[in-house]
């Protein structure tokens, strides 16, 4: 298993953040990989014989995906709202690193002619 994790429930969980902290932190290069690694854990849980404690672990981990999931759908509404401002050149709001709103989008282009 990659990762270092030989437990196929804590290796999800390992998926699970590193997902999460590429989400977090605007990396959306790599969510396919994070999907395969996730599919994989998966996969590998199915495949295992786990403890009978494992189930507080599952619900854990249902916890975990279900809010990883509102995650990826918030992005992707903002990924939609701004390449709808992109198309129809309308500027919308965003907040950047540090928390502050601000407008992103077309701003009116002038021209001044020097001689």
């Amino acid at each position: 298993m990659r990762w270092g994790v030989s437990d196929p429930l804590a290796a999800l969980g390992v998926a699970l953040d590193a997902l999460e902290a590429d989400l977090r932190s605007g990396q959306l290069d790599f969510i396919a990989d994070h999907q395969r690694r996730i599919e994989k854990a998966i996969f590998q849980a199915q495949n295992s014989r786990l403890e009978t404690s494992a189930s507080a672990r599952l619900a854990d981990l249902k916890d975990r995906a279900q809010q990883t999931g509102r995650l990826m759908n918030a992005a992707l509404d903002g990924m939609r709202g701004a390449l709808a401002g992109l198309k129809n050149r309308q500027r919308f709001s965003s907040y950047d690193a540090k928390g502050r709103s601000g407008q992103i989008g077309a701003r009116k282009s002038s021209f001044e002619i020097r001689r």
